[in-house]
């Protein structure tokens, strides 16, 4: 028996059952970031890079070193559930003098990250490039502080820096005050320059180079770099590619001379020849519109000498960036005030320069509203994800098929509350979604991050199991589970109400034969019911099922009782009787044996049990599995039973939740007793979730609480070993 089974039957059958630490998770909420830094540091946005098995690396620059050293590097391992992994607030990358900022991050491979930024440890206001490679416990793997990228004493600004797709690290820059010479250098995972020590020099001489600079990885463990050359009149885009080696695949690629190229930033992707897509902004007298262009790994022009125009529209289009499609074309999206209400449009280019979508591009929202500030990524499956600001009510997504479907909704899906981030920079979560970097202002400058799925819903968890163990006896003792489901569409649910097979764990006194009942509530129809499991036409269905979920084993033979059911959503009860009017210790499970994206899932467990001392306790356990924190509202109820004509309740129940060690998470006795302000918040998310209402001086008993993934056990007892019949509740509040 593998251990986590052992873990669902330690639930089961103890107080004990094992969950997770109660960690930070990925927000479920549009108002709740993942914090990245505690409050009172202020920090810069973070950048963000995947993993590539859905967590992510983030790396910022922060205040808490101000008193000596200005801004310092720091970064955080998130795994794919959004649970750090290094120290709280992450682990120092650079505590060097001076300022360091302009972070960037990029995935090493094998669980490691490399971190690049600008640096002023030499002097203030004197810009140099470091970096630095962390392993997957967030160790430094090179120098104190950093390596140097590139040794000349000059300022180095406009720093880009991208894997060459073999674990090495592409970095790319200019050095304004040394004639705008602009170089591009390879680094290893041991730290090692491998194209020289000053790198490869790709534009030099007065005004050859720019500042402008960018480069994509070759594919080929070489870089095709881009840059827009001031020396001319007007002012062209240049290309060129470097090999593995270091050395030149073909001379500059000069294109766009008929052009006015403005000085910015050059976007590029590789176009999977060994070249690339390049774009850029040109002033068109009263407009300044977007152009792009192909050049392949030999240095030639596929589309011809003449560039492309990607938008003819009035006003200002900018903020272009381009992606792959992993297809030999790729996605382009850009801000644009055509109709003087900005807004974010997306085109698609094939390799031969055929523009896919609407001319001049494809608005990412249908509705009438702002829309700017727009990051892109590829979302796994030929697409494109695209975050964006929207009016002011915060960020959103959208994601793109290479149909140009908008598959998240007319307008996307929102990520953050208004005002409450900004400057995003975005990453795969390995899983056609993304994941946000950016700085949560309102929070006092944090970093922050933010997951959202491919499906366009922020990340959910859900009740995967819920579980009674109780003592079943006959009348208003007998053990009644209820659950309900809520959503759309059929779940398969394994049900089973276990009572010999509790002997062989050490159980005293368990029901030698139960007998279930599996009911609609809603019309009081008979769906299943089943004694001795193994006795039915399905019960090589049960086996297997109970495999799946992970259900310990039932002896062939034995008389416990299982169903498998495909239900809708709805109110059910699984009633669990001894046949032969005999009584003893039961439990009684529900598994979801559905996959991870069905629509419907389980939200609310209610057990009528009876609460006796010792062993005749009731426990209601629950697992929570996916990618988030969930809310629950967890309550014991006997007193007032007695208003709803139930006999012989609990008088005083006291319901406690344990963690892994045994250790009591949370307990209450009296769900009134907390104050005003607590008794307020339960009474709404009571409300909320259509739970009864208690009577403010009642002695029911209550919890409201934020959990991780993880398996939990809830306890009712009787206050002063009191007995009777009591409901345990367990509700998800949205």
């Amino acid at each position: 028996m593998n251990s986590s089974v052992r873990a669902q039957i330690a639930f089961a059958l103890a107080s004990v059952f094992s969950p997770t630490a109660l960690l930070a998770q990925w927000p479920h909420l549009i108002d709740a970031d993942l914090l990245a830094t505690s409050e009172g540091i202020t920090a810069s946005a973070p950048a963000v890079a995947a993993d590539g098995s859905g967590g992510v690396f983030a790396a910022w620059n922060d205040n808490r070193n101000l008193a000596t050293n200005d801004q310092d590097v720091f970064a955080q391992y998130y795994n794919s559930n959004g649970i750090a992994q290094w120290p709280k607030d992450g682990v120092a990358v650079c505590t060097a003098p001076n300022r360091q900022d302009d972070v960037i991050t990029v995935n090493a491979g094998n669980g490691s990250v490399y971190i690049v930024w600008s640096d002023e440890r030499g002097s203030a206001n004197n810009e140099r490039i470091f970096a630095q490679r962390l392993n997957s416990e967030g160790v430094a793997q090179w120098t104190a502080n950093g390596i140097r990228v590139g040794p000349n004493e000059f300022d180095q600004t406009d720093i880009v820096a991208v894997s060459d797709g073999a674990g090495n690290l592409l970095v790319t820059w200019s050095e304004v005050s040394n004639n705008f010479r602009t170089y591009v250098q390879k680094i290893d995972s041991s730290g090692a320059l491998l194209w020289g020590l000053t790198g490869f020099e790709y534009s030099s001489g007065v005004f050859d180079g720019a500042s402008d600079v960018n480069v994509v990885p070759d594919g080929a463990g070489g870089a095709v770099v881009g840059w827009i050359r001031f020396g001319d009149n007007p002012r062209t885009v240049r290309a060129r590619r470097i090999l593995a080696d270091g050395t030149a695949a073909f001379a500059t690629v000069d294109f766009g001379n008929d052009l006015q190229a403005l000085g910015n930033f050059i976007p590029m992707a590789p176009d999977g020849t060994g070249g690339a897509f390049l774009g850029w902004q040109v002033d068109n007298g009263t407009n300044d519109n977007l152009y792009i262009q192909r050049v392949d790994g030999n240095g030639t022009l596929p589309w011809g000498s003449t560039s492309k125009q990607l938008v003819d529209a009035t006003n200002v289009q900018d903020n272009l960036q381009i992606i792959s499609d992993n297809a030999g074309g790729a996605y382009l999206v850009w801000d644009d005030p055509r109709t003087n209400v900005d807004n974010v449009y997306i085109q698609h280019v094939t390799a031969d320069g055929t523009l896919s979508f609407a001319e001049n591009g494809l608005p990412v929202g249908m509705s009438t509203g702002q829309r700017f500030t727009a990051r892109m990524i590829p979302d796994g499956t030929g697409g494109a994800i695209v975050s964006f600001r929207y009016n002011q009510e915060g960020t959103f997504a959208q994601r793109i098929d290479i149909n140009g479907n908008r598959l998240w909704g007319n307008d996307g899906s929102q990520l953050t509350d208004n005002g409450t981030v900004n400057f995003p920079n975005l990453t795969s979560d390995g899983s056609n979604g993304a994941i946000l970097g950016a700085l949560a202002f309102t929070s006092g400058n944090r970093a922050a991050l933010k997951r959202i799925l491919g499906s366009g819903k922020l990340p959910t968890s859900r009740l995967v199991n819920i579980s009674t163990r109780a003592f079943v006896g006959t009348g208003d003792a007998q053990a009644i589970p209820g659950f309900v489901m809520s959503g759309t569409g059929t779940k398969d649910l394994l049900i089973r109400a276990i009572g010999p097979e509790l002997l062989d764990f050490g159980v005293a006194g368990a029901l030698a034969n139960p007998f279930l009942t599996l009911v609609d509530e809603s019309t009081k129809a008979v769906i299943a019911t089943r004694d001795d499991w193994g006795s039915g036409p399905d019960a090589a269905l049960i086996e297997m099922t109970s495999i799946t979920v992970g259900a310990f084993e039932l002896d062939a033979g034995s008389k416990d009782a299982a169903i498998v059911s495909s239900l809708s959503p709805g109110s059910f009860t699984a009633g669990v009787t001894g046949v032969g009017a005999t009584t003893g210790v039961g439990l009684v499970e529900v598994y979801d044996a559905g996959a991870s994206t069905d629509t419907s899932r389980i939200v609310n467990l209610s057990s009528r049990v009876f609460v006796g001392i010792g062993e005749e306790s009731a426990f209601a356990g629950f697992v929570i599995e996916g990618p988030a924190t969930m809310t629950l509202l967890i309550r014991a109820i006997g007193p007032t039973l007695g208003t709803f004509g139930v006999n012989g309740i609990l008088a005083d129940p006291i319901i406690s939740l344990t963690d892994s060690t045994g250790t009591i998470v949370a307990t209450n006795d009296n769900w009134g007793s907390g104050g005003t302000t607590l008794r307020n918040t339960i009474i709404a998310a009571a409300d909320q979730v259509g739970a009864f209402p208690l009577e403010n001086t009642s002695l029911d008993s209550t919890l409201l609480i934020t959990l991780a993934p993880g398996s939990y056990t809830a306890r009712a007892v009787g206050a002063l070993d009191g007995t009777g019949v009591c409901l345990v509740e367990l509700y998800i509040v949205p």
